[in-house]
């Protein structure tokens, strides 16, 4: 299989072969017979399978099919196999698009005491040569397989890692010590490698945060702490450049590569700064970088009164001949308040009210995406988000009306331009 992005009649499509699929998907954390057979009959035909063994942040799995990757050159590709023949069961006519989580496992973290936590603590680990390596052996097997056994269904891979696989480094920690802004060895290596000063010592959280300028940092007076902030972000960045260049050498730069990253609305407080973020523009840039996720505007906006919204700059990335793909997993009304473990689901309490409600406000999403020209995925987050009969004919009727409209072209007849 051979994957682009490829532009016709002024709108984004994924080339597969020969065939163009326009941007929709669907995808979950609990993908079952149930949800992957009602999308695909709604004629959703790209789907996302998430490999991976950890844990989110609710305290239950991101996926109930195990761990892959269960230690130093260990790998277990029956986990692969599982999901892979859930899908190809319900979805046979599918093309897929493969998560895989880069993050550091508990046996990783056992055997290297040094080493933190990259769900934590990103940044103090990014830089970190023999993590990267073990890293690239992963993704070099298990790519591998799934190329050898899959290959002729699968059109992407994305890179998942740190906070809450979105890239994310000390994001408010999750209420651990883990994963504050914090003095650590590998990470004070990473930064004088990245200086070039041997003798450079980590700024402390007084001078990282001290502004001398009014809100303004000021070149001379606050010069470490711009450097520390700088390197902070670009350390990211270069590490999600490192793995998205070796993936496609893997793919033999045939198959798609994506992630979530480049999140400037919404990070209020500390968190734009501390989130690591902002290298976004040299990722966006990358030749080795085909699609850039992240989850629609929360908050007040995803409300039956509200307005639909980008967390990033999205016109930037289709400048940068990128395909942007906007997640819609809005609390429908029917959505679950809890995960297995009892914990509340994020967004639960601001749930969309009835059926209608649900229907106009996914109705919403998906007119913002067309018109903007870009990709769009259904996400049943923890499942049951979509569960039910005038939401699924929803679904199918916005597949229909995309299906016109591929076929109408379309340009941009913007007069004002707004920069962020």
């Amino acid at each position: 299989m051979k994957a682009s992005i490829i532009r016709q009649n002024g709108k984004p499509f994924i080339q597969i072969d020969d065939t163009a699929y326009s941007p929709l998907s669907f995808r979950s954390f609990r993908p079952e017979p149930y949800n992957i057979t009602a999308f695909y009959k709604a004629g959703v035909r790209l789907m996302s399978i998430l490999i991976t063994g950890l844990n989110c942040t609710l305290d239950v799995p991101y996926s109930h099919y195990g761990e892959v990757w269960t230690g130093p050159g260990q790998y277990d590709f029956s986990v692969i196999d599982h999901q892979m023949d859930l899908f190809l069961a319900n979805a046979p006519d599918a093309c897929f698009n493969i998560m895989l989580q880069l993050d550091t496992r508990p046996w990783y973290l056992e055997q290297n005491p040094d080493c933190s936590n990259t769900f934590l603590n990103l940044v103090e680990l990014a830089g970190h040569e023999p993590w990267r390596r073990d890293v690239l052996a992963y993704l070099q097997a298990v790519i591998g397989y799934i190329e050898k056994e899959y290959g002729d269904r699968v059109f992407s891979y994305s890179l998942f890692c740190g906070g809450s696989t979105e890239w994310y480094t000390n994001s408010q920690a999750h209420g651990k010590p883990d994963g504050r802004i914090r003095p650590h060895p590998l990470k004070l290596a990473a930064f004088r490698s990245w200086l070039g000063d041997e003798t450079a010592e980590l700024p402390d959280m007084d001078a990282l945060t001290r502004t001398s300028a009014g809100i303004f940092r000021d070149p001379r007076a606050d010069e470490v702490a711009l450097k520390y902030w700088h390197f902070h972000h670009d350390i990211i960045g270069k590490t999600i450049l490192h793995f998205a260049a070796e993936v496609k050498k893997c793919v033999q730069h045939t198959k798609l590569v994506g992630l979530f990253y480049g999140y400037i609305f919404e990070l209020t407080s500390t968190r734009l700064l501390y989130e690591g973020h902002l290298a976004y523009e040299q990722v966006w840039r990358s030749p080795d970088i085909d699609m850039i996720f992240a989850p629609a505007s929360y908050g007040q906006t995803r409300a039956f009164d509200g307005v639909s919204g980008f967390l990033l700059a999205v016109d930037s990335v289709a400048w940068q001949n990128k395909l942007y793909f906007h997640e819609v997993d809005h609390t429908t009304f029917i959505a679950p308040d809890t995960v297995e473990s009892g914990r509340r689901i994020p967004g639960s309490g601001s749930r969309l009210a009835t059926l209608f409600d649900s229907r106009m406000v996914l109705r919403r999403e998906f007119a913002m995406t067309r018109t903007r020209r870009v990709g769009m995925w259904w996400f049943d987050f923890f499942g049951g988000y979509y569960n039910h009969p005038g939401l699924m004919q929803e679904v199918d009727g916005m597949a229909r009306i995309d299906q016109k409209l591929s076929r109408i072209p379309m340009r941009s007849v913007s007069e004002i331009a707004v920069f962020a």
